[in-house]
């Protein structure tokens, strides 16, 4: 359906229902409630509509694939088509009916957590749903605490206890990356026979299942840091368990045997690494009660997956550390080590993960892990297979894979991974060290903002921050932060205009030259746009007649981004509405800041010139 004026308006009702009103006839265009998605709320429903035409609805919910990631997960709720008084839950290809209507009023086979809803059930000629209403406007989830199953006649009981030990071979194991670990319980509570399950990954995804004796598993608590969970209580298995108890004892008659090489031997350990050993303990523990969502790696696990840090398998290195290749049970990841001579502290890095392990989109890097364990700082992230932006940019060779449609693309995906990391996230980001280097490429050439390690949160109503170390990358920071410390949204929008620019020409701002010296990328763009040559910026290899007004649309956006002023730069939600719209309204763009050629970085032979900790007195700003 479509509106009928320019007067159409967005309204969040009470019930929760999001409506788009054509403003003319005040009729309603779109309604979220037609498109349910993991949660019914009060007065939702669930069924077929428009029955006999062409334009027959079929409403139901999907789970998340995780409480953590909502993409599609593999739980369905529904009426079933076959029998549409009958309302199931369908897992891949196996249902299982939980309630139905039985002419006057809703059942449910499951004792239930419902009692307060008042459900109904409607069957008409052009209509048949199933919905409810309470007193307290609560919502249900789908697959998640809906109903409270008829506990099973397990011998251990049907509720799991967490433990962590060593991960044993899994009797059975699931590798679909649709399953979390509420499906994995769940698969596991219905069977008697399964003893315990943990994820089959470390994002969370697939499931591992135990069939054997309880005892077995209870042995390897505490041998590794595997989560797995057991059916029933663990700490009482473990006290009961004969063979714990018994081995405890050949250990001790053991130990009574050697006691005095032991002593000696423990004495001169505790005495050479009590100092290394004790703050190594302190912060990871409490390093893991603050992130204890996110799996810590041993550094004997990351020394291993990395051929113990093989020049082989370096993939680059940034401002903070060289970055390594790892492989682990056929699991490719990167593994980002941080210096020492980095000057990023405890405190920085601790940052960069409690900030990315809260974050979920397309467009950025994907956190799998850490380590802090010695003096050492590490964080595994997801593998990018083609590295960053700049090794195909700036590369003569690899440029030429980076056609018109990949450089938009690539602009696009940026923009709406900044868009959500400005707006849309849990937490109001601003990202202070976008730059080429810091986007990685996957197999596809999707863009991945990376490197979190210098960003900021935000508060809801602040608007901007200030600081007195400045830190990020020559070329790429506005002036506001480079001379003042003032840091916002539009920081970033600046450092994406800068990116923008280096994307459509294939060259690099920090070490760009032209035949008038006092001009830098930036400046020799102003210079073209101003005098109507903007096409001589274009890299040639993607320069041609039928892209002249894509082309020119990016380069006007990233002049309106690199504008000096901060209030004249647009938003990145504007941004993403301009570069969807070739023909859109766009203000002609001001001189941009430092458009004059600063050489900060001659002495680095084309190196990116990239600071940690900057203090200086004067920068040249036009």
């Amino acid at each position: 359906m479509l509106a009928n004026s320019n007067g159409t308006h967005a309204t969040l009702l009470d019930s929760g229902n999001f409506v788009l009103v054509d403003g003319e006839s005040n009729s309603v265009v779109w309604e979220s409630f037609f498109y349910p998605s993991d949660t019914l709320l009060p007065g939702m429903r669930l069924g077929w509509f428009n029955l006999g035409t062409d334009k027959l609805r079929d409403q139901f919910l999907v789970s998340w694939q995780t409480p953590s990631v909502p993409s599609t997960g593999s739980f369905a709720l529904g009426l079933n088509k076959n029998n549409r008084t009958e309302l199931r839950v369908w897992h891949t290809e196996v249902s299982r009916e939980i309630g139905y209507w039985d002419g006057r009023r809703f059942k449910f086979l499951y004792n239930s957590s419902l009692d307060d809803y008042n459900f109904s059930y409607v069957n008409s000629s052009d209509e048949i749903y199933f919905t409810f209403a309470n007193r307290r406007n609560d919502s249900i989830s789908c697959a998640t605490n809906c109903f409270i199953e008829q506990p099973l006649s397990c011998g251990n009981g049907n509720n799991f206890s967490k433990i962590e030990g060593a991960m044993l071979n899994p009797t059975v194991f699931n590798e679909s990356d649709h399953l979390g670990i509420s499906d994995c319980e769940m698969m596991c509570r219905t069977n008697c026979s399964c003893t315990g399950f943990a994820s089959y990954r470390d994002d969370g995804t697939g499931c591992v299942f135990y069939y054997e004796d309880i005892s077995s598993i209870v042995d390897h608590i505490g041998r590794g840091n595997a989560t797995i969970f057991i059916r029933g209580n663990a700490t009482k298995t473990a006290d009961q368990d004969p063979r714990r108890s018994g081995s405890g004892k050949k250990r001790l008659l053991w130990v009574i045997g050697i006691i005095p090489v032991v002593i000696l031997l423990i004495f001169v350990a505790m005495f050479i690494s009590r100092g290394k050993c004790s703050t190594c303990t302190s912060r990871l523990d409490s390093f893991r009660k603050r992130d204890h969502e996110l799996p810590i790696l041993s550094f004997s696990c990351v020394t291993t997956s990395t051929n113990n840090f093989s020049p082989a398998n370096k993939l680059g290195e940034g401002g903070f550390g060289p970055v390594y290749k790892g492989t682990l049970l056929g699991h490719e990841f990167a593994v980002k080590r941080f210096s020492r001579k980095s000057g990023q502290g405890i405190e920085e890095f601790k940052n960069e993960v409690q900030l990315i392990s809260k974050l979920q989109h397309r467009n950025l890097v994907k956190l799998l892990g850490c380590c802090i364990e010695r003096e050492e700082k590490i964080l595994i992230y997801e593998y990018m297979a083609n590295k960053s932006l700049d090794s195909f940019l700036f590369d003569p060779n690899k440029k030429q894979l980076l056609d018109l449609r990949k450089r938009v693309s690539i602009i696009e995906g940026i923009a709406q991974g900044l868009l959500y990391l400005h707006k849309y996230s849990r937490l109001r980001i601003i990202h202070r060290d976008l730059k080429t280097s810091n986007i990685l490429l996957d197999d596809d050439m999707n863009p991945k903002i990376s490197d979190f390690g210098m960003a900021r949160i935000f508060g809801e109503n602040e608007v901007r921050g200030r600081t007195n170390k400045v830190v990020g990358t020559y070329g790429y920071m506005s002036p506001e932060y480079a001379v003042h410390g003032l840091f916002s949204t539009m920081s970033d929008v600046f450092s994406f205009g800068v990116i923008m620019l280096e994307i459509v020409s294939g060259r690099r701002n920090t070490t760009f030259s032209s035949l008038d010296h006092s001009l830098n990328l930036l400046g020799y763009a102003w210079e073209l746009w101003c005098s109507s040559r903007g096409m001589e910026l274009i890299d040639p290899l993607v320069a041609d007649t039928s892209s002249v007004s894509k082309l020119l649309l990016c380069l006007h956006i990233a002049l309106l981004c690199v504008q000096e002023r901060p209030e004249n730069r647009p938003s990145m939600s504007d941004i993403v509405t301009a570069l969807s719209n070739e023909h859109a309204d766009l203000p002609p763009p001001k001189k941009p800041a430092f458009s004059a050629h600063i050489d900060f970085c001659n002495s680095l032979h084309q190196q990116d010139c990239s600071t940690n900790d900057v203090s200086y007195s004067v920068l040249e700003a036009r």
